[in-house]
């Protein structure tokens, strides 16, 4: 794409390739960042993205776990 700005993800440290994603209007990819080492390649124009995280609670007894 003329803009450039891809998301690059990897399978592993090792792996040099990747797959690209190119940042397209309406595009939504999903996947455990902390899990697969990724980047965004230079843009030649602004480029948005919207971060989400979410957290598992193990709690029982409806005990807040973790604690605060």
């Amino acid at each position: 794409m003329a803009d450039a700005g891809e998301l690059v993800i990897y399978q592993n440290n090792q792996d040099f390739n990747g797959i690209k994603v190119t940042p397209l209007l309406g595009t939504i990819v999903i996947f455990l960042s902390e899990e697969l080492p990724h980047e965004v390649l230079p843009a030649s124009r602004n480029r948005n993205s919207v971060a989400g995280w979410y957290c598992v609670n193990s709690s029982i007894f409806s005990k807040v776990d973790p604690p605060i």
